[in-house]
């Protein structure tokens, strides 16, 4: 479970991984390369996908879109989809996901992903998953991922995106606060802001207000119908650990997202704040990554 609303239970994305990406198939347009480093102790290994186009190289090489939840992510990597990148020019993707055998590593996700407390401890999420690790995931990947992925692609390293949703879209705001000046843009999808009852949102509305704003550009993209359906909790199966997660959900204002991205533009926060309309939480995913390669503009409320 991605785990987020009571009214969204049902709309998480699926967990099976319908047909093999073409990191197994081959693609006629993109190049693609994975190679696996080792999970922390007991967690899968790291599994990095490169795709990049075929073709004419640019001078200063392809632009690229760094994506979490990588192995959900070679699933929208269709050939159509790659026909038309490759026509524009790119860009490169790279896929930064765990080896498991289904689209979401709900326990790797959780443990690399979300952000320590206030005191800079790891701490669990609302279903006992360890978390809280997103400094070391961060620097695993400056550090570690990158530059091996651009020592195997031609890529331009002063054009960089992270791209991440739910538990992902919060490594990504944590990156745009905390981070260095790795990537020039983020793109924060339907980021979890209820993480430990808020004190994660408040820690960057924190920074806000002491002018420590991200100087890159922050894009937040969210789902109209991610809320929809009451904020009562229910339960699933009789399920505590379930149940406490939709209650921290729920305590988070319905308008928490929306006041945030305008304190962050107030800011002087450069970005494009987009709303899907009628969309869920899980079909936020897909939408946003495909805007977000084909580098399209969006359409703000």
């Amino acid at each position: 479970m991605l785990g987020f609303t009571s009214s969204q239970i049902s709309a998480q994305p699926s967990q099976r991984i319908e047909k093999n990406s073409v990191f197994v198939t081959g693609s006629r347009h993109y190049h693609t390369h994975q190679f696996t480093l080792p999970g922390p102790a007991g967690h899968a290994p790291y599994q990095v996908s490169i795709a990049w186009p075929q073709g004419d190289i640019p001078a200063d090489g392809f632009a690229a879109v760094y994506a979490l939840d990588g192995t959900a992510v070679t699933g929208q990597l269709t050939e159509p989809l790659l026909a038309q990148l490759r026509a524009a020019g790119g860009p490169a993707i790279i896929a930064l996901g765990h080896d498991v055998n289904k689209r979401f590593a709900s326990l790797e996700r959780t443990y690399d992903y979300t952000p320590p407390n206030a005191q800079g401890e790891p701490l669990d999420d609302p279903m006992g998953r360890a978390g809280g690790r997103a400094p070391e995931y961060y620097r695993l990947l400056v550090e570690n991922i990158i530059p091996r992925v651009e020592n195997i692609a031609p890529l331009n390293p002063q054009q960089r995106t992270l791209w991440g949703h739910s538990y992902g879209g919060l490594f990504a705001l944590w990156s745009a606060f905390f981070g260095d000046e790795s990537f020039n843009r983020i793109v924060a999808v339907s980021p979890a802001l209820w993480w430990n009852n808020g004190e994660f949102l408040h820690q960057l509305n924190t920074q806000l207000n002491l002018g420590e704003k991200p100087e890159l550009r922050l894009d937040i993209h969210s789902g109209s119908a991610e809320r929809k359906g009451g904020d009562t909790p229910i339960k699933r199966h009789d399920n505590p650990a379930i149940n406490n997660m939709i209650r921290m959900r729920n305590q988070l204002p319905a308008e928490a997202l929306k006041s945030f991205c305008r304190d962050l533009r107030r800011a002087g926060v450069r970005g494009d704040d987009a709303v899907f309309d009628g969309l869920s939480h899980g079909a936020t995913f897909s939408r946003s990554f495909e805007l977000t390669v084909k580098n399209d503009p969006v359409n703000n409320p």
